[in-house]
């Protein structure tokens, strides 16, 4: 009804993720979230708030996969979006900076701040 191109689709893809995650299947989570993920990027473009949401949930799958330099890449965009879209201190700037994504990949493995990762201010 909606076609392949729509928001609308794009979330039937990202709960699809969410049920293989819950199935321990990251792999396939992961397919559908790049999937999702494709689709709002053609929808809304480079900066909207939604991409971030869609950036974090692949950078998370990334880093149970243990890909943790994808998952940081990934992760930095989420954060960025939401510093430009809504500033630091929105509730999605610092969920996006605690994700778990993000925590593995910048403050475990690579040992820099949030701030640091997205080229801000920062020490």
């Amino acid at each position: 009804m909606f076609g392949d191109e729509h928001p609308d689709t794009a979330i039937s893809y990202n709960n699809m993720s969410g049920v293989y995650r819950a199935m321990g299947d990251r792999q396939q989570a992961l397919v559908y979230c790049e999937k999702a993920l494709e689709i709002k990027k053609k929808v809304y473009g480079d900066f909207h708030p939604d991409l971030a949401i869609s950036y974090n949930n692949v950078g998370r799958l990334y880093a149970e996969l243990g890909n943790f330099p994808q998952a940081l890449e990934y992760c930095r965009i989420a954060l960025k979006i939401s510093l430009d879209f809504y500033g630091e201190e929105h509730q999605y700037s610092k969920h996006f900076r605690q994700s778990k994504g993000c925590r593995a990949s910048s403050s475990s493995w690579y040992g820099f701040s949030s701030m640091q990762i997205i080229g801000t201010s920062g020490s």
